[in-house]
Formats: C-alpha cells, structure tokens, sequence
C-alpha cells in the first residue's frame, strides 16, 4: 500500500539520519511527530471517526468482493473532509495538503472504483500479472489510500490511549538518561510483544525499507538515510517515537499549558517554548514558568553538551580521514560510559566529568586501551 501512494507522495514515508527525521522535507528530533500526535484534542479524533464510518463502509463492499459506486459521493466527501481536519493539527499540518488532495480527487472517482473491481476480480482468478498492473493503476491507487483514510480515527485513538499512558510513565521518570527509557518500555510492554496482538496501530506489516542518500533540507549536504515506508500514519507515528527514545528523547507535559513537547537532552525542563495561554505578553511557558521562579536544573544541560561534543569531533576525524573506526567506536564507548556516570554521580559531574571528556584526555585513555 505505502509504496504505491509514496510513489506519488512523501505521506507515509520517514527518513531517519542520525537524531533526525525527515518528513515531508523537513526535518525534526526524532520523536517530534508522534509527540504532536499526543496533543490533537480527542474531540477532533471523535471526529476523524465519525468520518472514517463511511469511508469504512465503503471499504466493506470492495472486501466483499465488489465496491459499491453509489457510496462513492459519500466517501469522497468524507475523505476531503478528514483531510481538511488533519491539515488543521500537526503532525498532519507538516503534509503537503494540495498534493494530498490531488491523491484523493484521483482516486475517489467512478472510473476508478470501476478498475479497482477489475483489479480486485484479476487478483482473485490469478490473472493478474506484473506487466497488467500498469492498466489498474487508479484502481490500486483507491484500493490503497482507502484504508489509509478509513482506518485513521480508530488507531489514532488507540495510538493517543496507550502512548499517553506510556508518555505519563516518561514524564514522572526522575532520570532522564536512555536507559531509562529502556526501562520504562520494558515495564510497560510485553517482553514477547507480537504486534498482531498489540492492535491495529501497532501492525509491523508491509512496512518496508531501503537506503537512499538525500540532500539535508536544511544544510544541503547529501546525507545516507534509512528510507522507511509505512502503511499507516498510526505506524508511522509509532516508529517515530520509538526512535526519539532510542536518541534519548522523551515526551513532557508542560506544568503551564498542559500540551506534550519534546525534550532532546536529557534536561529536566518543565515548561515548553509554546506560547503561554492567555499570557497578555505573548510569552512563552518556558518564560512565564522562569518568571515565577521555577528555574529548571541544568544538570542534564551540560552533560549532554560535553557528550555532543566529542561525538561530533569524532565523527569529523572519522570523516576527514584524521581518526580510524576502531579508536573512535573505543572514544564513543567510554564517552557514553562517563555520561551515564556524571547522571548518577553529582561529585563526578562536578570535579571530573568535564576533564575527562576533553578531546586529549579521553583519546588518550582509548589508545591505552587499544594497547593492552
């Protein structure tokens, strides 16, 4: 389903580079989509529903064997509407809304309701081959962004039900380190997790992937991603916070205005950078909460800058030729290791984390490691 609807457009498709991803040509922290997902209001979800009811209605005629063309004014309707939803909260905002369109007013078509039975009958007598595909074109094209649509409002709901639940367990964790994370997902699902068993927006099926090199949307130098197409935006969203946890990014609910945001290292924040409710001033949370006198703890400010710091000096010697693989996988090794001792020892952090992390002294004690 992905690879026909990405073949057109980007809107199930994520590229992943480093603590980044890439959407709809931009880029964000890994984890910044599903987090805005924790925030579409569940009223605006309760409407999703109502809308994808006639879409699913018009889904079970073609899963019974043939689609009925009197519910198509219906369920097109229904998914320029939905669209129009979508388009008003983020992370759906990020979608190219008039190419999106264009998909649907393609696909939501007599003509191609008419082809998708063909294609639907082809497929169930074995006569469908790879060299007639190209004839059914706009019949899989609805066959395929149908359920995209008509599946939404069910596993956004689920989706926002369980990471919510999930998020809450992030937010009052009192270490803010990757592995703690690592801890929470382990307590919170199963060990054994079959994702036939977790729901519909959990489903790992047809999810396929390849590498491709792209220009940075921002910087413009060409980078190696890791291309992942979808067949859901539930499962998209999924990964994308999955991947955030993985970089040590967790979600927060801000003490101010009550929204998700995204923290990205390690920090104890308590306030976003969103603008403050009903502040008279246009301020932002993080300036409302400082004025009223909640400071928030540096700590994890400046272990995670120091740790930033070697990697991207290691990378860059790695890159230019001045650093092997093997030193720099021994340099990262013991400067995560000093990291996740400076989070739990305030004496370390304080007299010797920052000496040790420096470019000299660590390199150092990789080569004697190297040596022994």
């Amino acid at each position: 389903m992905a690879e026909k609807i990405t073949g057109e457009s980007s809107v199930l498709t994520l590229d992943f580079w480093e603590e980044e991803v890439i959407y709809e040509g931009q880029a964000f922290p890994a984890g910044t989509l599903s987090c805005h997902a924790l925030n579409i209001p569940d009223d605006v979800i309760s409407k999703m529903e109502t809308l994808c009811k006639g879409l699913n209605q018009f889904m079970g005629t073609f899963n019974s064997g043939k689609g009925d063309p009197a519910l198509l004014p219906a369920a097109r309707q229904s998914a320029l509407k939905l669209l129009e939803l979508m388009l008003a909260h983020k992370p759906f905002s990020y979608l190219n809304g008039a190419a999106f369109r264009g998909l649907i007013e393609k696909a939501f078509v007599p003509n191609s309701v008419k082809i998708a039975n063909a294609f639907i009958q082809a497929q169930r007598t074995g006569k469908l081959t790879e060299q007639l595909e190209g004839r059914y074109e706009d019949g899989i094209l609805l066959c395929r962004l149908l359920p995209v649509l008509a599946h939404l409002g069910y596993s956004l709901k689920e989706f926002k039900t369980t990471m919510v639940t999930f998020a809450e367990q992030i937010h009052s964790a009192e270490k803010r380190i990757d592995i703690s994370y690592a801890e929470i997902f382990q307590q919170y699902f199963p060990k054994e997790l079959t994702f036939q068993d977790a729901g519909g927006w959990m489903s790992m099926t047809n999810v396929t992937q390849q590498y491709v090199t792209i220009p940075h949307p921002e910087r413009g130098h060409a980078l190696l991603v890791k291309r992942m197409h979808y067949v859901s935006f539930v499962g998209m969203l999924r990964a994308d916070f999955f991947e955030g946890l993985r970089w040590g990014h967790g979600p927060k609910r801000c003490l101010n205005c009550n929204r998700w945001f995204l923290t990205t290292n390690g920090y104890l924040t308590k306030y976003c950078d969103g603008l403050a409710p009903k502040d008279p001033g246009g301020r932002t949370c993080r300036s409302v909460g400082a004025k009223a006198g909640e400071k928030e703890d540096p700590k994890g400010h400046t272990i995670k800058q120091e740790y930033e710091t070697r990697r991207n000096s290691v990378s860059k010697a790695v890159h230019r030729g001045s650093m092997d693989k093997e030193l720099a996988i021994i340099i990262m090794k013991l400067a995560e290791e000093k990291r996740t001792k400076a989070f739990r020892d305030n004496t370390y952090l304080q007299n010797t984390y920052k000496k040790e992390m420096q470019a000299d002294a660590i390199k150092a004690e990789a080569l004697a490691l190297l040596k022994r």
